[in-house]
């Protein structure tokens, strides 16, 4: 469960190395946000003068960083995309690999990586009125500390950190006999074959990680505090894919535009429709073959090997006899899941 260690903490005494010569534009983080500003710099205002700082050793941020089992995007990539490199994969949500090496080549093609300098994580920022710029201050890999100036001063760092996630603290957990495994530094190798695993939380995460562990594990319980709405869209728009093949990108981009659109209508308007037909789905499968877990209802189809996870209007496509869900009451019963 340890997170990575920061980049380095500046030594006592240890004096700063000054670049004195402002740039025009510094951009903090090389993820898909500090790619893409890169990116619409470089076209828009050629002649600028400007540098990435990237507290990590890689392109792609968030892409790069989380490695767990079925990471995938939220949202599709047609909106969540660059407007000058639209999405030309097959899958409107995309998986994490997908996007990392989309990122890596729209930075690829700007000659955007010679920008960047990596290991570098800015601790502090100050905005100097004499000078007219910002003085930042950035932590090296090796512990020295580098101060750059610039005019102006782009942040592209998202907005949680990347060497320690939320972790909370779980009463008896020295008393846990299995492993603890945090999504956001998920173990490389780590083999769930016939392990019975429990996932805590019911979010973007946890519904993405979800499918992808029960083709391993023995078993899989989520355990969630909250139920929430998901709605099961194609993996793949038809329309979208036609304006690709035919370079049409600003009918590509419509097409995202409309899709979300969408999604927010059926969401706002529907939440309770939703609810109906997933008690009317679960209503379709015979009574043997349901299972109630605290007042919560997991209707599996046993011909098939996917099942359809129904909670007060959830949808989790999830593989047969590989998954159930609890809520915060149930969870007692796990203390010896291993």
């Amino acid at each position: 469960m340890d997170a990575p260690p920061l980049a380095g903490s500046r030594p006592a005494g240890a004096p700063a190395q000054v670049e004195a010569a402002p740039y025009d534009v510094l951009i903090v983080g090389a993820g898909l946000s500090g790619i893409g500003a890169a990116r619409h710099l470089q076209r828009r205002c050629p002649g600028k003068r400007f540098v990435l700082l990237e507290g990590r050793a890689a392109i792609g941020g968030t892409w790069d960083l989380f490695r767990y089992p079925g990471v995938r995007s939220d949202s599709d990539m047609y909106t969540l995309g660059y407007d000058f490199r639209p999405w030309g994969g097959a899958k409107l949500i995309a998986d994490g690999p997908e996007i990392l090496e989309y990122i890596r080549r729209a930075a690829q093609e700007g000659g955007i990586e010679a920008h960047i300098r990596f290991g570098h994580r800015v601790r502090s920022a100050s905005w100097s009125s004499a000078l007219a710029c910002w003085r930042v201050e950035a932590l090296r890999a090796d512990g020295s500390c580098a101060v750059l100036h610039a005019r102006f001063l782009q942040v592209c760092s998202g907005y949680f950190r990347y060497d320690r996630g939320h972790r909370p603290e779980f009463a008896g957990e020295a008393d846990f006999r299995g492993t603890l495994v945090h999504a956001q530094f998920w173990p490389e190798g780590l083999d769930l074959a016939g392990r019975r695993v429990v996932v805590v939380g019911s979010g973007a995460t946890a519904v993405t990680l979800v499918p992808a562990l029960a083709q391993q594990a023995a078993s899989v319980t989520m355990l969630q505090r909250s139920p929430t709405y998901v709605v099961t869209l194609p993996a793949h728009d038809p329309l979208a894919r036609l304006f690709a093949a035919l370079l049409l990108r600003r009918l590509l981009r419509c097409a995202g535009e409309r899709d979300e659109v969408l999604r927010g209508v059926v969401v706002d308007a529907g939440a309770e429709r939703l609810r109906d037909e997933a008690e009317r789905h679960v209503g379709a499968v015979a009574d043997d073959e349901r299972r109630h877990v605290d007042g919560l209802r997991l209707a599996v189809d046993r011909g098939l090997r996917r099942a359809d996870l129904q909670v007060h209007g959830v949808t989790v496509a999830l593989r047969r006899d590989r998954a159930v869900l609890v809520d915060d009451r149930g969870a007692e019963a796990l203390e010896d899941a291993a």
